[in-house]
Order: C-alpha cells, then sequence, then structure tokens
C-alpha cells in the first residue's frame, strides 16, 4: 500500500524515538491511507499516533502550502474540508494523530509536510542551486577574460579589484549555504556594476 521511499520520508521525518509503523495494520479508504505508529520499549508496545496520508502524487502543490511548510518538521492547523482531504490524497500533506495511554483519546491533530511536498520544494530548490552555480561559473569567466585586459584607468581597475574580492568571497568553500547565499549573491550582483570586454575598452 505504501511505497519504500514514503516510508523513509516518515522514519527520517515524522516519527519520534523509539516510534515504527504498523504495517500490518494499515487500513485504506477512499484514497487515504491510515497508518498506525507504535512505540516500542523494553516492557511496552503501543500505539502513539495514527497517520493518515495519501499517494496520488499530483505534479503542482498549492502555492499556500509552499509557504506554510518551510520544512518537513513544520506543524500546522487546517480545518476538515473536501480540499484538506484532497491535500492528503495528493501527498502533499499528512495528518498526524497523537494518542493518549488509553490508545484511543485522541491527544492533539496537526498536519505535516507531505512526500510529494518534500520532493516537489526540493526541486525547486534544486533549480535555484543551479541557476546560482551557472551564475557563479559566468562570474568567473567574465572575470578571467577581464583582468587579462590593457588600458584600465585607475578607477575600472578598482572596481575590478572589488569584483574579484566579491568572487572570491562566493566561490571560497564555506562562504555559500542554504539559508543566506542566494541574498547575499543577488545582492551583490546589483552593487558591483557589469563588467564586459569590448576589443581594447572595458565598458563598466
Amino acid at each position: 500500500m505504501i511505497n519504500n521511499v514514503w516510508k523513509d520520508y516518515l522514519y527520517e521525518y515524522i516519527l519520534l524515538k523509539n516510534e515504527e509503523l504498523n504495517l500490518l495494520d494499515i487500513r485504506e479508504n477512499n484514497g487515504l491511507i491510515d497508518i498506525p505508529v507504535v512505540k516500542k520499549t523494553a516492557r511496552t508496545r503501543r500505539t502513539v499516533a495514527m497517520l493518515t496520508v495519501g499517494i496520488n502524487n499530483k505534479n503542482v502543490p498549492p502555492s499556500n502550502l509552499l509557504k506554510d511548510f518551510t520544512s518537513p518538521k513544520s506543524k500546522k492547523q487546517f480545518e476538515l474540508t473536501n480540499e484538506t482531504y484532497e491535500w492528503i490524497r495528493n501527498g502533499w500533506i499528512i495528518r498526524e494523530y497523537r494518542l493518549a495511554k488509553d490508545e484511543r483519546t485522541v491527544k492533539s491533530v496537526q498536519f505535516r509536510m507531505g512526500f510529494s511536498l518534500f520532493l516537489y520544494k526540493k526541486q525547486i530548490e534544486d533549480e535555484k542551486e543551479t541557476k546560482k552555480t551557472q551564475s557563479i561559473t559566468e562570474w568567473k569567466e567574465q572575470w578571467i577574460k577581464i583582468k587579462n585586459s590593457s588600458s584600465l584607468n585607475l578607477k575600472r581597475k578598482e572596481q575590478l579589484n572589488r569584483l574579484k574580492d566579491i568572487l572570491d568571497e562566493v566561490v571560497t568553500e564555506g562562504k555559500i549555504n542554504h539559508n543566506s547565499s542566494t541574498w547575499r549573491f543577488q545582492s551583490k550582483r546589483k552593487i558591483i556594476p557589469t563588467c564586459q570586454p569590448d576589443g581594447d575598452r572595458v565598458i563598466i
């Protein structure tokens, strides 16, 4: 009923310590899959949660879900509507019931990022990283051409040295991170005017 990549995702991001999926008691109804979560200790084994997932996996999730779920650890509250059920069926969100010690009473209900939404966001981030890498490569190639140009006046040399310092910082290992590199790189692109070689002249 549920494939290995979904199971790996649930174990990695949703389940807590000493918890595991009870795959023998999975129930499926109208495109929704209920998966009991059990917690094992040296003496006990009890059901502590129920996950409701869907694996229809439509390609593009709603934009509001992209904003609401910044990471798989995000927890949100939604009203249960037909739209919400559709989000679950498409694998964009997971409904998580946390149960009391009697294994029946619902202690809390929250919604988590589904695997389909996780994959979509990862694809977007990968595309951003690819574009950023391409931009850095273009800058490096541009610098190699410009630094070998002749007839540069002092002002232009100063500007080129600033460009070189920025490039050195951007491409140095450890200077780029997922949280801030995009903003920093784009900001610095705006600070330094574009330099293009034009024969013996350099247009800045």
